[in-house]
């Protein structure tokens, strides 16, 4: 009975003892640490896991030796900021393009509920109403009236008022192609 309680007590202090050596393992792979960790059996034998070394922890425990500051570490650590800082700015370029993505969304929510296709109808020109027609013909005019005020004042079309003006009203389909 002895020898089986033995055996049980050293199976749970072997595993124990791995997952604070896996642990401790896990806490080195962040840059700058230095990890120590001493581990008694109940047999009073000694075990041990450190990283860079025993000594070195021991060492910043009793402050007998500053840490290192060589120009390896520096350098470790210079560019292990940096990649934080590309991934840091990856990620805001992805934030910001979801954004984008989603006013596209509300916008084409909008323009299917309130019936608008792409091009501004869902219909063809040659099967609108005769208001649907004028309607068209007036926002065409404002298009016009607005690209020739942007020309005269030598600015380009910002994406906003181009948005708000419909780009498929571009041509006048009740003239010859001329402006007015």
């Amino acid at each position: 009975m002895e020898n089986n309680h033995n055996r049980v007590h050293i199976n749970t202090f072997s595993k124990r003892k791995a997952e604070i050596v896996k642990k401790a393992s896990e806490l080195c792979t962040f840059p700058g640490t230095e990890v120590g960790v001493f581990i008694f059996s109940s047999t009073g034998k000694p075990y041990s896991f450190s990283h860079p070394s025993i000594e070195s922890v021991i060492n910043r425990y009793h402050d007998k030796h500053p840490p290192r500051n060589d120009i390896t570490t520096n350098l470790g650590e210079a560019e292990y900021q940096e990649t934080i800082r590309e991934l840091n700015q990856k990620y805001d370029e992805v934030l910001n393009q979801l954004k984008v993505e989603k006013a596209k969304r509300l916008v084409l929510d909008y323009m299917a509920k309130e019936g608008i296709s792409k091009g501004g109808l869902l219909k063809p020109i040659n099967q609108l109403s005769l208001k649907e027609l004028q309607q068209l013909d007036i926002q065409i005019q404002e298009l016009q009236k607005h690209v020739s005020e942007r020309e005269a004042r030598n600015e380009p079309a910002s994406s906003s008022t181009i948005a708000t003006a419909n780009p498929s009203y571009a041509i006048n389909p009740f003239t010859d192609g001329k402006t007015k």
